[in-house]
């Protein structure tokens, strides 16, 4: 019965016209995360960059590091990510895997960690919402890893340059998901294939110009005039609004 219908994606929207909806009366606005809050942050750490170097010396990991950043709850399946970590180290030297977030799943991760004898190798911040505090561990990161249902997440790391690597399952997949380009802006494995994982996380971590490809077109995906950022998000909306406002008013569209 809507004049219009807003969607977070041009997927979504398809969908709905596939299933019988107008065309016409499907609008996207793009979901997305504030960029200008995440590059503010960047810039205070990168410049100099001698200061991120500093901070790696001494409170964050040396070596390639993973980045969890997301809620720990079953549908995201955190646990993955630290069931894959000893065969990425063994690949990758050095490696280590840091969570922010919180969630039900805490406590079961801990007991992971220490079943497999990785304590030294995965720390766990918690909840942070100051990009301030985020920015270094993201700068310091070679990849986002998020083995389940992926949603803002992906913009997050995009704003960082984190390549992300997550399920081929896209039907477990937030709408969100449908910006990741395989072998543009990350990379994907295949769902349930634990080797797999480990596979695709180890060619990011150990392969610099695959890295840096990656990095690059992240942030274009988020940063680009009409990327998946707030004022994309907003001139969405406004175009569902003035395509309403019109039709109220016995106009075309």
């Amino acid at each position: 019965m809507a004049e219009a219908c807003l969607f977070y994606g041009p997927t979504s929207r398809d969908q709905a016209a596939a299933a019988g909806l107008p065309l016409d009366r499907l609008w996207v606005a793009p979901n997305a995360v504030d960029q200008d809050s995440i590059q503010a942050a960047s810039t205070r750490w990168e410049d100099p960059q001698d200061r991120l170097r500093a901070i790696r010396t001494g409170e964050f990991p040396s070596g390639p590091l993973m980045l969890f950043m997301s809620r720990l709850e079953p549908e995201k399946r955190p646990e993955l990510a630290i069931d894959a970590l000893p065969a990425i180290r063994n690949r990758v030297p050095g490696a280590e895997l840091v969570f922010i977030g919180d969630g039900s799943q805490r406590p079961m991760l801990e007991a992971r960690v220490r079943t497999l004898g990785l304590d030294r190798h995965v720390r766990f911040l918690g909840a942070i919402h100051d990009e301030n505090r985020i920015a270094p561990w993201a700068l310091s990161a070679g990849l986002l890893i998020h083995p389940g249902a992926l949603g803002l997440s992906i913009f997050h790391a995009f704003g960082y340059g984190l390549p992300v690597v997550t399920t081929n399952a896209m039907h477990l997949q937030m709408p969100e998901t449908e910006a990741l380009e395989p072998g543009r802006n990350g990379l994907t494995f295949r769902q349930g294939d634990l080797s797999d994982l480990v596979d695709v996380c180890s060619r990011i971590l150990l392969d610099q110009n695959l890295r840096s490809t990656l990095s690059a077109t992240a942030r274009s995906t988020v940063l680009a005039e009409g990327g998946r950022n707030i004022p994309g998000m907003v001139a969405g909306i406004e175009r569902a609004i003035r395509f309403v406002s019109r039709s109220m008013q016995g106009g075309h569209p």
